[in-house]
């Protein structure tokens, strides 16, 4: 079994339904922020129809999943942040070569935003080869990023969370809301993190190599980024 974490994770007690206990060959948690699919009238539905055609899926293939607590019924989609897979089912072969298809037929949304498309391989790599899957329980994929620390759209209690994925919520201007949740609801957990934030993210390197590499990528991105707003107009003016 292997498993992913992304490197902005917090683990505050033992994971278990990451390691795979009931049997199943796949296991994440869904990702209900745009480009979801709460229902046929989204927006997003073109990008979605898309993707499948370059990879020879069907649409209605992906199954619906139910709502689970605040989060509401939508097409299955995940978050790759957090994810694990048996070995010797060649998923590892299957995602990436979903995702360099998608990266290659130029798939984005429309202002030209392709590297969701690694995340959105998870989920058709695993139904390409019809793997057994179980969602992962929020507990082990508990979502906090920056947009909903608190107020209106604050993420759930992460009181009995083992794992907290926080995204951009360590960064500094952020820091001082994340650290008053957390006082909330993991006080048990706050002298530790207290001393190892904020992250203090240097924007411009100042290696001359690393600030060479930063603007090759960034130019590459960009002209990645217009061949893909060109593939999605042509795609959208073939199915007219």
């Amino acid at each position: 079994m292997i498993a992913w974490l992304d490197s902005d994770v917090l683990i505050f007690d033992p994971l278990v339904e990451l390691g795979l206990p009931h049997g199943d060959d796949f296991t994440a948690r869904r990702e209900w922020l745009p480009p979801a699919v709460l229902d046929e009238s989204s927006v997003y539905l073109d990008h979605w129809k898309f993707s499948c055609d370059v990879l020879g899926m069907k649409w209605d293939d992906v199954p619906w999943i139910p709502a689970d607590g605040l989060d509401k019924p939508q097409r299955l989609m995940f978050n790759s942040g957090v994810f694990a897979f048996r070995r010797g089912l060649g998923f590892a072969e299957a995602f990436a070569d979903c995702t360099e298809r998608l990266i290659r037929a130029g798939v984005a949304y429309g202002h030209g935003a392709y590297w969701h498309n690694e995340q959105h391989s998870l989920m058709f790599a695993m139904l390409r080869l019809g793997l057994r899957w179980r969602e992962l329980p929020r507990s082990e994929n508990h979502m906090i990023f920056n947009a909903q620390i608190d107020g209106e759209h604050a993420a759930p209690s992460c009181a009995e969370a083992r794992l907290v994925h926080y995204s951009h919520s360590m960064d500094a201007p952020y820091w001082p809301r994340f650290l008053a949740r957390l006082r909330r609801e993991r006080p048990e957990n706050l002298d530790w993190l207290a001393e190892h934030g904020p992250i203090e993210n240097e924007r411009v390197p100042r290696h001359p190599y690393a600030l060479a590499l930063k603007f090759s990528r960034n130019l590459r991105s960009r002209m990645q980024s217009k061949r893909s707003i060109r593939a999605v107009h042509e795609w959208k003016a073939r199915q007219a």
